[in-house]
């Protein structure tokens, strides 16, 4: 397998999820986030960062349960 540069299209993603983020609060609120806007920004991102937290919970809970399956057909092949 050849080396392949990680920061460059990295960048690209990060710049394409900003916007379609950005997109998404326009379309939802009117208006892009922006500053003084009324809202705890310490709040918001704690209370985002426990949604991150159940979303991975979930995940590794959902890959969890398809490996236990996986290992079960597997028995059930042998």
């Amino acid at each position: 397998m050849t080396p392949e540069p990680v920061a460059e299209p990295l960048k690209q993603r990060f710049a394409d999820w900003i916007d379609q983020r950005t997109e998404k609060g326009v379309a939802t609120y009117g208006h892009p986030l922006s500053t003084f806007n009324g809202r705890d920004a310490t709040r918001d991102s704690f209370e985002e960062l426990l949604d991150f937290c159940q979303y991975q919970h979930q995940r590794v809970m959902e890959l969890e349960a398809l490996v236990a399956q996986l290992k079960q057909e597997l028995r059930s092949l042998r």
